[in-house]
């Protein structure tokens, strides 16, 4: 099993404590963000090198009382300041993906057969140890200091780091490239250049902020130099309209070029192309701009790393065109304080804030 953290929000620079202390538990609860009554027991062990084992389903008393042997205390029902969770549209995706993605989720997520005091919603389905751990972020620095005791524990971590550069009008509060470039190599220093991948995502081209292919092929070039020697490739999509992202980029007065921003990728993947750094596509066909399409949670980039035996396997549950590896989500949707406007995973930033004010580190569910 495949742990992503997360497509949802970013734990590594938002909620270090909180993983680590999961990590240490050796468990975290997902919740499904379709009905927040229904909520994933995810191991958090490292497995042995070769995949999880395939033991039987868990249910009903068996998994009750595993449950409550590791936490030692019934579980409490989540809720964000007494009220149930809002599900968000959809996992990673779009409206049209809707009906395909939340069935995903109804054969991943089950109650118990037989209910805990306070919490009748826990059922892990197809339980197996941690084959690796995926982190998503735009800041991995608050978990560097983690990372050596992970490393001795077997904990495989995979990093996909976004570093755009864009105006702070569109991304406030993420780091100066800078910092992030500094950060990006002290996490190189630990787990090495391979178990790092660049996303330089999305591309957004618009005339409001003088985007255009000029802008970004200075941007990425530039970006390119810095990083390069400390990651294996670097990962690209123009930006995917949805509505409520739509709606704050309309409100900062920004619109989006898509034509733009594919002319933009042709620049991007010459550029590598002359580096010799790899580049592949996230979710989007760019074929004609020469780029490769490709999984974020490469399995085979993960197979190479540590002979998981995962092949060329997709994530079902993800939008249409995902070449991702199955992986299961311990993030919340609504707790990223970036503040990027493009974000899709973020609803409301006012919300976010208050649940990231309201976040206990010891709770066994992000938020």
């Amino acid at each position: 099993m495949i742990v992503s953290a997360s497509r949802r929000t970013d734990i590594p620079a938002l909620y270090p404590q909180w993983l680590a202390n999961r990590i240490e538990a050796g468990y975290a609860l997902s919740v499904n963000p379709f009905n927040p009554n229904m909520t994933r027991r995810v191991d958090l062990r490292p497995s042995p090198i070769g995949g999880s084992p395939k033991n039987s389903l868990e249910t009903g008393e068996n998994a009750k009382l595993e449950i409550l042997a590791d936490t030692g205390k019934p579980l409490t029902k989540p809720t964000i300041n007494g009220k149930p969770r809002r599900s968000f549209e959809n996992e990673e995706g779009k409206k049209n993906d809707r009906r395909h993605t939340k069935k995903y989720f109804e054969d991943h997520f089950s109650p118990l057969t037989t209910s805990i005091e306070g919490y009748p919603g826990v059922f892990n389905k197809r339980p197996g140890d941690m084959e690796a751990l995926v982190l998503w972020t735009r800041n991995p620095g608050p978990i560097l200091q983690y990372l050596p005791k992970w490393e001795e524990r077997g904990i495989r971590s995979y990093f996909l780091v976004t570093l755009t550069g864009y105006p702070e009008v569109l991304e406030p509060g993420t780091p100066k490239v800078t910092e992030a470039v500094d950060t990006i190599g002290r996490l190189a220093a630990v787990v090495g250049r391979e178990r790092i991948v660049w996303r330089y995502d999305p591309i957004i081209a618009c005339r409001e902020l003088r985007m255009d292919v000029g802008y970004h092929r200075e941007n990425f070039s530039r970006l390119a130099k810095l990083v390069e020697p400390f990651l294996s490739k670097v990962i690209v999509s123009t930006y995917d309209s949805y509505k409520k992202s739509d709606k704050r980029l309309a409100v900062a007065g920004i619109a989006h070029d898509k034509n733009e921003a594919r002319a933009a990728a042709v620049e991007i993947a010459e550029k590598c192309a002359k580096m010799g750094l790899a580049i592949t596509s996230c979710c989007e066909d760019l074929g004609d701009a020469g780029i490769k399409p490709g999984g974020c949670i490469d399995p085979r980039h993960l197979d190479s790393l540590w002979n998981l035996g995962l092949g060329s396997v997709t994530d079902k549950g993800q939008r249409s065109g995902c070449l991702c590896a199955p992986s299961v989500d311990i993030g919340s949707y609504d707790t990223c304080t970036h503040g990027c406007l493009y974000c899709y995973a973020t609803g409301s930033v006012k919300n976010a804030a208050t649940k990231f004010t309201a976040h206990d580190p010891d709770k066994e569910f992000l938020a």
